[in-house]
């Protein structure tokens, strides 16, 4: 293949913007109509680097028009531990509505108390705000983790008093992260979810259209679908490889660093929302599973109904997965 003299996925693992950015109409769509348009919450699910923080970049942007809306970004995963998440919640207004902080240090009071009476000083004024709550997984965490999700639920559940509507952005659902909060009142009630899963064969063809107009070969197309299966981080991977003038064969050796790490992190996220064993049995043999946990996987994105059956994803990953007992030649892990 011809080398691109400006390769279109040098930004692979990077918050997608600009023409860069494919499909997702469908979830923008929803995320106006809900959470922009002040009706209630939501919280973006998937798992890691799916998308999910460039949908909600775009998003904002799309709202930065409207004179009536303060829209503010908090991004947990930078938080210090040692702060609440109403710290940072309402820093992050204090910043959007260029008032002075009235937070005092070594006072929990106050950001909680502040934010309530911010809210409904903008509420009086006509505003609302959009917060999106980046790497919400992170509160599990956070100082007082129990006590601000119940209040951060006070406020959402509330948006004709209080003018806020949030969009959190996280890995697991957000009755996983529950568990892992004790005494935690409940969250899902009042922020639904919305999955972010792998990218249609559409989208797909979209992002292949930026550097091969008339689609991939064969022989890439089939390499494409076996490891990212619609992916778009993992594409990305592949394509730059690919815009590189890499055959397709040294464009996954080239790509294997990448696909190991992610798969390991995927891996993690699994066991810990215990839906490992039931993603193996699907990999393994096409074992049925509960219900629950097929749902679960479906909704991620990580099992597609065929003809034939149940089939992960990922052709890589399934193999990875069925062969956890022993080496695996072309995506171990280990290599």
């Amino acid at each position: 293949m011809a080398i691109s003299p400006v390769n279109p996925y040098a930004g692979y693992g990077t918050v997608v913007t600009g023409e860069r950015f494919v499909g997702r109409e469908n979830t923008l769509g929803l995320l106006h109509r809900t959470v922009g348009a002040g009706y209630s919450s939501r919280a973006l699910v998937g798992e890691p680097r799916i998308g999910k923080s460039s949908i909600a970049r775009l998003f904002l942007d799309q709202l930065s028009g409207d004179r009536k809306i303060n829209a503010s970004w908090v991004d947990l995963s930078s938080v210090e531990t040692n702060l609440t998440l109403f710290d940072a919640i309402y820093d992050a207004l204090v910043e959007t509505v260029h008032l002075p902080s009235l937070r005092q240090a070594g006072s929990s009071a106050v950001p909680f108390t502040g934010t309530k009476e911010l809210l409904r000083s903008s509420t009086a004024d006509g505003r609302r705000h959009v917060m999106v709550i980046d790497e919400f997984d992170a509160v599990r965490g956070m100082e007082s983790s129990n006590l601000s999700v119940r209040r951060l639920r006070e406020l959402i559940s509330r948006p004709s008093d209080f003018g806020l509507t949030v969009l959190l952005c996280c890995r697991r659902r957000l009755s996983s992260i529950e568990k892992q909060i004790p005494n935690l009142s409940d969250l899902v009630g009042v922020c639904q979810a919305i999955y972010v899963k792998p990218f249609t064969p559409a989208e797909l063809t979209e992002m292949v259209a930026r550097r091969w107009k008339e689609g991939l070969p064969k022989a890439e197309a089939d390499s494409l679908d076996e490891i990212a299966g619609g992916h778009p981080f993992l594409s990305e991977a592949f394509l730059f490889e690919l815009a590189e003038g890499c055959h397709y064969e040294e464009a996954i050796e080239r790509s294997r660093d990448t696909l190991n790490s992610y798969f390991k992190k995927l891996l993690v996220l699994l066991e810990e929302d215990d839906l490992l064993q039931a993603a193996r049995d699907v990999a393994v043999d096409g074992h049925s599973v509960p219900s629950t946990e097929l749902d679960a996987l479906i909704d991620y994105g990580l099992i597609n109904r065929k003809t034939s059956g149940l089939a992960l994803w990922s052709a890589a990953f399934a193999e990875l997965l069925s062969n956890e007992a022993r080496p695996v030649d072309r995506w171990s892990t280990d290599a």
